[in-house]
């Protein structure tokens, strides 16, 4: 199990995200705080100690692309999800860690799990 000190900034424009993902992710342990919107995210990071972002890549006016860079800029590691097939196909083997939706609560916990147990220098993506 995962310390509790471990915090997870999860951002998500779609409220059913909003309300399963934060709450999959307390049930395994983590700490999480959630954000609507890429400005809300860069605040929430700016406050305090983020272990990993999770970002949905379709925000409202926004992507999680340069969302994710900016959180990388200051170490923290990121997660980027989504559904949409030609998000996918940028997002697959490229520079972030990834994961297509919908997925199995078990395949978030090991990849969280992967993505938290990697040290803060080394690459970001798979």
């Amino acid at each position: 199990m995962p310390a509790k000190f471990q915090h997870i900034l999860v951002v998500d424009n779609n409220p059913d995200v909003l309300a399963t993902v934060p709450g999959l992710l307390d049930e395994l342990g983590y700490r999480v705080s959630t954000a609507r919107s890429s400005s809300e995210a860069r605040a929430v990071i700016k406050a305090g100690a983020v272990d990993l972002l999770i970002s949905d890549e379709f925000l409202a006016g926004d992507l999680g692309r340069p969302l994710g860079v900016y959180a990388r800029s200051i170490g923290v590691p990121v997660l980027l999800l989504s559904g949409h097939p030609a998000s996918m196909e940028l997002l697959v083997g490229g520079h972030f860690n990834f994961t297509s939706t919908p997925f199995q609560a078990t395949d978030l916990d090991q990849t969280v799990s992967e993505i938290l147990a990697t040290p803060k220098g080394a690459a970001n993506g798979r």
